[in-house]
């Protein structure tokens, strides 16, 4: 039980050795500076289940960059286990967009319109959700030998509550169910999506907790963010 409650925990922050304090990605062309959230390490390879099942995840329209978790995990992690997470971060870059050059003035258009029609983009990503799920289970079970299945039930976007000039925030809630051989979970989790503009490039930090972390992922974005911005300046 153990073993699939960390596996749940790990699934919705992907979706949607060296412990370093920040890494370097290459964002089409450009190098991106992206520190650690505070008190969180990249998942690696030598955290094998964690990095297996990360490997697993494949979301069409993103590429992920990198997965944090808890320094408290990662002794566990390094073991080949799974740590049951409750807080954690993903950092993606849309596959579409990572070559185009994205100055203030589209940036700004682009904050306008997830302000606008965000509640509808939602809903078009929850209707593609079924399918890709199917995919990601069927990806899972295969690497861990163990039958899985995963269903979202509902998406809540609320409005932005963070803007600055190169990010942007939003939060929304997710309702999950997942089982994995005879275990079994259903939760509501909060995230926040933080747009950011670093080297003329839009990157999506997102913060994943527990159900009633939203407060949490909300202060904790804002200062990623910050980091990911000054990290990035010179």
């Amino acid at each position: 039980m153990k073993k699939a409650s960390g596996i749940f925990s790990i699934l919705f922050f992907l979706f949607f050795a060296k412990l370093v304090c920040a890494d370097t990605f290459d964002v089409g062309g450009k190098n991106i500076n992206i520190p650690s959230p505070p008190g969180f390490v990249p998942i690696t390879k030598a955290m094998d289940g964690a990095y297996r099942l990360s490997q697993r995840m494949s979301n069409p329209r993103t590429d992920q960059l990198a997965l944090y978790i808890s320094k408290s995990n990662v002794p566990a992690a390094l073991k080949g286990e799974i740590p049951s997470l409750k807080r954690y971060f993903i950092v993606t870059v849309s596959k579409n967009a990572k070559h185009m050059t994205i100055g203030a003035k589209e940036f700004s258009i682009l904050k306008d319109t997830v302000k606008s029609q965000n509640k509808k983009i939602i809903r078009e990503v929850k209707a593609k959700m079924p399918e890709i799920l199917k995919k990601i289970s069927e990806g899972i079970s295969k690497e861990f030998n163990a039958k899985m299945s995963m269903k979202i039930s509902k998406m809540i976007p609320l409005d932005l509550h963070y803007e600055s000039e190169n990010a942007f925030s939003y939060s929304m809630y997710i309702a999950y169910k997942a089982s994995m051989g005879d275990s079994s979970i259903s939760e509501i989790v909060p995230a926040t999506i933080t747009f950011v503009r670093v080297a003329d490039k839009v990157i999506f930090l997102i913060a994943y907790g527990s159900k009633k972390d939203l407060e949490w992922t909300r202060n904790v974005s804002k200062t990623w963010s910050r980091m990911v911005i000054s990290s990035n300046s010179q």
